[in-house]
């Protein structure tokens, strides 16, 4: 019986070495397989945000006044607003709250930016909404700053 339970526990043993054979063979394979792929990761400094300037026309185009600036912070990603003058800053708050509305040159099509849902992307696109487009406000292009 003792002669039995070693010729077992041999086979078990036989079994479970070809097992691990196989399994290495396998991940050798898998290993051999697999190209070496470059990740590029773009990484925004923490202490990096997006400014968009907003200004008032009055009478023309070279009558501008700063009413404020829109800030995006990357990390939390909101959508902050700085106020430049009291007396416009009502205006300011209602204009912002919406979506962007983009019109393509070529085809006419508008293209709406949801600022809930994309507010980098609104605030990026925003000096081309129709709605800054001296309608009474202007907003410029926004540029990285560092806080």
């Amino acid at each position: 019986m003792a002669q039995n339970k070693n010729i077992t526990n041999e086979k078990n043993a036989s079994k479970a070495s070809k097992d691990q054979q196989e399994t290495k063979s396998i991940v050798k394979d898998l290993v051999e397989d697999t190209k070496e792929v470059e990740i590029a990761v773009v990484s925004t400094p923490s202490n990096t945000d997006l400014l968009v300037g907003l200004y008032i026309t009055k009478d023309s185009d070279q009558n501008r006044t700063h009413v404020g600036d829109l800030i995006y912070r990357y990390n939390t990603k909101e959508i902050q607003l700085q106020s430049h003058a009291a007396n416009f800053e009502a205006q300011v708050e209602g204009a912002i709250l919406g979506d962007a509305s983009i019109r393509d040159d070529e085809t006419g099509q508008i293209t709406m930016i949801s600022r809930e849902e994309e507010p980098e992307q609104w605030i990026r696109k925003l000096y081309q909404s129709l709605e800054f487009s001296s309608n009474p406000f202007i907003a410029t292009e926004s540029q990285e700053y560092i806080n």
